[in-house]
């Protein structure tokens, strides 16, 4: 039986989904994806029942090999913003102008980082 603690993963990350929008929007409270259309705008969040403005979040979809098998992590908010370096904001500015941001692009950037040099356990804590 494995015991609690940090433990290293040496493993290649890879974004694989073409269709990944990268962000959604969010209650500015409890981050909760909302139904509204538009970011910036006034909104009342059926989770915490507050009046709050609707914020991108950024969402990303990442698969983890290490030779045995495959796993497929969700990264959320700062955290996935941290491994993309870029921001829901940018992202979301970048679709409101009606500019597709290029995933290859994104893709290319993200297998260029040193990621095991990067991602550690203070990593996933750092918020």
């Amino acid at each position: 039986m494995t015991k609690p603690g940090d433990y290293w993963i040496r493993a290649f990350l890879q974004i694989h989904e073409e269709e990944q929008k990268l962000y959604y929007l969010a209650c500015s409270n409890c981050f909760s994806k909302i139904s509204a259309h538009q970011e910036g705008i006034a909104y009342t969040c059926y989770n915490c029942d507050k009046e709050v403005t609707v914020v991108p979040r950024m969402l990303v979809v990442i698969s983890t090999s290490d030779g045995t098998g495959t796993v497929k992590i969700t990264a959320i908010g700062s955290i996935a913003e941290r491994i993309l370096q870029t921001t829901a904001i940018n992202i979301s500015k970048l679709s409101n102008l009606g500019e597709h941001y290029d995933l290859n692009s994104i893709r290319s950037e993200f297998h260029k980082k040193n990621l095991p040099d990067t991602i550690t356990p203070q990593f996933w804590q750092a918020q």
